[in-house]
C-alpha cells in the first residue's frame, strides 16, 4: 500500500516533530510533502486496485462537522485562510487513514507506528524529568520560537526553592535584559514548563503529552494478546512503566485519569466491573501519590477551567445555533475552553456539539460491534482484529475522559484516532461485506439528551463554585 508511506510520515511529523530539532529538516515543508505522498499513494492504490474506497458511518458526521466549522467561522469573520488550517489537516488525516488502510496487516503496522511514536515521546518526557535544571532564555511571544538554553545551571540547593533559583541565571548572565526560566533540559531541544515535562509541537502542553502517550498503552496490550511471547510481555511491562513514569513527571491529573481509564478498560474486560475497577485503581494509586499538582497553583487552575467552562456555556446561550465561530473562543475569553465538548458548544453551537458527541459515540459503537462480532471459525486474523478493536475501545474510553480537560476538539491526535476507527471499519467491511454499523435516530436523541444533562449539571456546578 503506497499511501502508508505518506501516512507514516504524517504520524512522524505530528508526534516526533523532527523538523523542530533538526536544522536540515527545518527548511523542508515536511508536513506538506508527507500529505502529498499520502494523497498520491492513495490515488495510486485505487488506480492499481490495491485499495477500493469504502465508506464508513463516521464519514458524513466528519464532513458535516468540518463544513459547520467553516460556516460558523465565515459568519463571524471574513478571514478563513489560516484559521481553518488545523481543521483541514485534521480532516485530511481522518480521510487518508480511514480510506487507505483496509487490511489487517496494514492496520497493525499503522497502530504499531503510533505505539512506537508514543513510546518515543514518553521516553523524552521521562528523560527530561531526571535531568538537572538549566537557565533558558524566554523568547518574545511574537517570535514563536522555543526557550533557548544558555548553558548555565540553576539547580536549587539547600532551602532555596526552584522558583527562586531563576535568580542564579541573572547573576551569571551577560545580558540582564532578557527573561529567564529555570527549567529541566531535555532531549531534542525540549524543556519543561514550571517543572512539568513536555514535548514539542502539538504536545507542548504537559497534559496533552500525558494524554497522547496514554493512548499508546492499549496498543501494547493488543500486541501481547495477538501473540503471547516473552518479548511482547517485556515490551508491555516496559511501556507500562515508562508511560507511568512520564505521566508522573507531567504532573497531569487528567493524564492520571486517562491512564487509569485505559487500564480499567482491560481489567474490567478480564475480571468484571467491580474487580477490574479495583485493580486499576490500585495500579494508578502510586501515580496519584507521586505526581499531580496540589496547593494554590492547582486550585487556581481548577478555577480558571471553571471560568472558561462558564464562558463556553454563555457563548452557547448567546448563539445556540451557529456558536461563536470556529477558533473564536479566545476572542470572548482570555483562555481556551480546556474542554473539547464545551469548546465545540461555544464555538459551533448545538449542531456542532451534537455532531461531535455523535462522532465520539459512534467510535465506541464500532469498536464494541467488532468485539462482539462472530468471526468465521477458519478466519485466522479474527482474534488479532478483536485485540486491535479492544485497544481502540480502551483508547477511546481514555479519550472520552481526557478531552474533558483539554481543548482537543480539532486536535491532530484525536482525528488520527477517528481515522483509525474508520480504518478498522474498512478492515471489517473488506473481510465481511455484511458487517454494518449505523447511528440510529434513537441514539442521536440519547446523545442529545446526554448533552443537555451534562450542560445543566455542569452549569449548576460552576454556579456552586462561584465561577458563573
Amino acid at each position: 500500500m503506497y499511501a502508508l508511506v505518506g501516512i507514516v510520515g504524517l504520524m512522524i511529523s505530528i508526534y516526533m516533530r523532527p523538523f523542530e530539532w533538526n536544522e536540515s529538516l527545518s527548511k523542508l515543508p515536511f508536513l506538506q510533502v508527507c500529505c502529498a505522498l499520502a494523497i498520491g499513494g492513495l490515488a495510486l492504490d485505487v488506480a492499481t486496485k490495491r485499495t477500493r474506497i469504502v465508506s464508513n458511518p463516521l464519514l458524513p458526521l466528519c464532513c458535516f462537522f468540518a463544513f459547520w466549522c467553516t460556516v460558523s467561522l465565515a459568519l463571524v469573520s471574513v478571514s478563513l485562510v489560516g484559521r481553518v488550517f488545523q481543521l483541514m489537516i485534521s480532516f485530511l488525516l481522518y480521510l487518508l487513514i480511514s480510506h487507505s488502510v483496509q487490511t489487517v496487516k496494514a492496520f497493525t503496522r499503522l497502530v504499531m507506528t503510533i505505539f512506537a511514536l508514543g513510546l518515543f515521546v514518553a521516553y523524552v518526557g521521562a528523560d527530561q524529568g531526571f535531568n538537572p535544571h538549566g537557565c533558558f532564555i524566554l523568547p518574545a511571544e511574537e517570535d514563536g520560537t522555543k526557550p533557548l538554553f544558555d548553558g548555565q545551571n540553576c539547580d536549587a540547593t539547600g532551602e532555596l526553592k526552584q522558583e527562586d533559583a531563576v535568580e542564579l541565571c541573572y547573576e551569571g548572565a551577560d545580558d540582564k535584559e532578557v527573561t529567564y526560566m529555570c527549567e529541566r533540559q531535555g532531549l531534542f531541544k525540549t524543556s519543561s514548563i514550571e517543572g512539568r515535562v513536555r514535548y514539542l509541537g502539538v504536545l507542548t502542553d504537559p497534559n496533552e503529552l500525558a494524554l497522547a502517550t496514554s493512548l499508546a498503552l492499549p496498543i501494547a496490550f493488543a500486541f501481547f494478546e495477538i501473540k503471547k511471547t516473552t518479548f511482547r510481555l517485556l515490551l508491555l511491562l516496559f511501556a507500562l512503566g515508562l508511560i507511568a513514569l512520564e505521566i508522573v513527571f507531567t504532573q497531569s491529573r487528567g493524564g492520571q485519569l486517562v491512564f487509569g481509564t485505559v487500564l480499567g478498560s482491560y481489567f474490567v474486560r478480564k475480571f468484571g466491573l467491580a474487580r477490574g475497577v479495583m485493580v486499576a485503581a490500585m495500579m494508578v494509586l502510586p501515580l496519584l501519590l507521586m505526581g499531580g499538582r496540589s496547593g494554590e497553583a492547582a486550585d487556581q487552575s481548577s478555577i480558571d477551567r471553571l471560568e472558561a467552562a462558564s464562558a463556553a456555556i454563555h457563548l452557547l446561550m448567546a448563539f445556540p445555533i451557529k456558536g461563536g465561530g470556529h477558533t473564536q473562543f479566545t476572542e470572548h475569553h482570555h483562555l481556551t475552553a480546556h474542554n473539547a465538548y464545551l469548546l465545540a458548544a461555544g464555538e459551533l453551537g448545538m449542531p456542532g456539539m451534537l455532531t461531535f458527541g455523535c462522532m465520539m459515540y459512534l467510535c465506541v459503537k464500532i469498536t464494541a460491534n467488532v468485539l462482539t462480532f462472530e468471526f468465521a471459525p477458519d478466519d485466522t486474523e479474527g482474534p488479532a482484529v478483536q485485540s486491535l478493536a479492544m485497544a481502540m475501545l480502551a483508547a477511546f474510553a481514555g479519550l472520552i475522559i481526557g478531552i474533558f480537560f483539554l481543548s482537543w476538539t480539532y486536535h491532530y491526535v484525536l482525528w488520527i484516532h477517528f481515522g483509525l476507527i474508520g480504518s478498522l471499519y474498512a478492515v471489517m467491511k473488506t473481510k465481511y461485506p455484511h458487517f454494518r454499523v449505523e447511528l440510529t435516530r434513537k441514539e442521536v436523541g440519547a446523545v442529545f439528551v446526554g448533552i443537555l444533562v451534562f450542560l445543566v449539571v455542569w452549569t449548576f456546578h460552576i454556579k456552586r463554585k462561584g465561577c458563573w
